[in-house]
């Protein structure tokens, strides 16, 4: 569960509020809002500020959970950078290989 969910379940209920209830406040589906409680989906910035205000925060005190729980463009770049040597390593295999087919023709 993400911070940002852990915030808006722990909110919701301690007000008696029902997950169904706080979804139709906020103009979501129930499972939308589920989602976004087990940190599996992420609002739009209007929907966390409609959320925010009906919990009682401030929209910003949400958006910095948000964006906290977000994977980085930094992260992703270094995933994409590791993925890109591992495919260029097994092309690399790859080509050996055929090379070695073409050799034993």
């Amino acid at each position: 569960m993400s911070d940002l969910g852990n915030k808006i379940r722990e909110t919701r209920e301690s007000n008696k509020m029902s997950l169904r209830h706080l979804a139709r406040n906020v103009n979501i589906s129930a499972s939308f809002l589920s989602d976004i409680e087990l940190g599996r989906r992420f609002p739009s910035e209007i929907t966390l500020e409609t959320i925010a205000l009906e919990l009682g925060y401030s929209p910003n005190s949400l958006y910095e959970l948000m964006y906290k729980d977000r994977p980085t463009v930094k992260s992703l770049t270094t995933e994409l950078a590791e993925a890109k040597g591992e495919i260029a390593r097994l092309e690399g295999k790859i080509q050996g290989m055929l090379e070695g087919i073409e050799a034993t023709k």
